[in-house]
């Protein structure tokens, strides 16, 4: 009778053993090599004001499974790729007036053969750098995995973080540039990594000038007019012609000169 108990307990508690989600770096993305220039103008930028950016990239459909408690999203910069924050999701870079910003999309489906109530369906926009993000749990009886189907898409900026930009800079980033985790009880597992490579030279084009005033005076010397009247003209020309005059039923050949003047 004791083993019987035994054996009933176990089927109805199952032994937890805290392994991680699987599902390692399945949602990875790589992008094109970063443009071989940027030509910016001499002078100082706004912050904010983008000088490149990547477009969405995306990737096909892949999935997560079998994490266990709750799940976490963490958005983490690989070493050396961001500095400080600056603001609007924008991290210093190594070139003065320049910053990154990457953008990411999880497209959580929150279905996985069939059970939905693990994970909420997500696709709204997160940056890197942002705090941990809870994504589900497992739910349901006899349920301890939580699963999900997501397609992964990432957005890289390079935006002018105010001031003037160091010329003749070269800027480049280790790979991956950033990397998206899934943290459950048992731990973190990569699911997702930016991969770039190339590095970009930052050129400037000079500007003319650049004018803060709306109230523009130039000196222009003077001239009097009666020196108008003793300068040289541009002379005349003569120019002859033939036409035919119709006056009703009547013709009337002409020819002659004439001269035009311009002065």
């Amino acid at each position: 009778m004791k083993k019987l108990i035994f054996l009933c307990m176990l089927v109805l508690c199952p032994l937890y053993s805290w392994a991680t989600c699987s599902g390692t770096n399945s949602g990875d993305v790589s992008m094109t090599n970063l443009p071989e220039k940027i030509l910016v103008n001499a002078g100082s930028y706004t912050a904010g004001t983008v000088l490149y950016d990547s477009g969405k990239i995306t990737r096909a459909q892949t999935a997560f499974t079998n994490c266990q408690g709750n799940v976490y999203a963490v958005f983490a910069w690989s070493s050396n790729n961001a500095g400080a924050l600056i603001g609007d999701n924008i991290y210093a870079t190594s070139v003065q007036g320049i910053g990154l910003r990457v953008k990411v999309w999880l497209n959580i489906s929150g279905e996985y053969e069939g059970d939905t109530d693990d994970f909420s369906p997500d696709s709204q926009v997160h940056y890197i750098g942002d705090v941990n993000y809870y994504l589900g749990k497992p739910t349901g009886l006899f349920d301890y995995y939580a699963s999900t189907h997501y397609t992964p898409a990432y957005q890289l900026q390079l935006v002018a973080t105010g001031g003037a930009i160091a010329s003749n800079s070269q800027l480049s980033f280790s790979d991956p540039v950033a990397t998206v985790s899934a943290k459950d009880n048992g731990g973190t597992i990569s699911i997702s990594r930016l991969h770039i490579s190339g590095t970009t030279s930052i050129q400037m084009i000079p500007m003319g000038c650049i004018v803060s005033s709306n109230n523009l005076s130039f000196s222009m010397g003077s001239i009097n007019a009666s020196e108008f009247n003793t300068a040289t003209k541009v002379g005349s020309a003569r120019q002859s012609f033939d036409s035919l005059l119709r006056t009703g039923d009547q013709r009337l050949n002409a020819s002659g000169g004439g001269a035009s003047e311009w002065g």
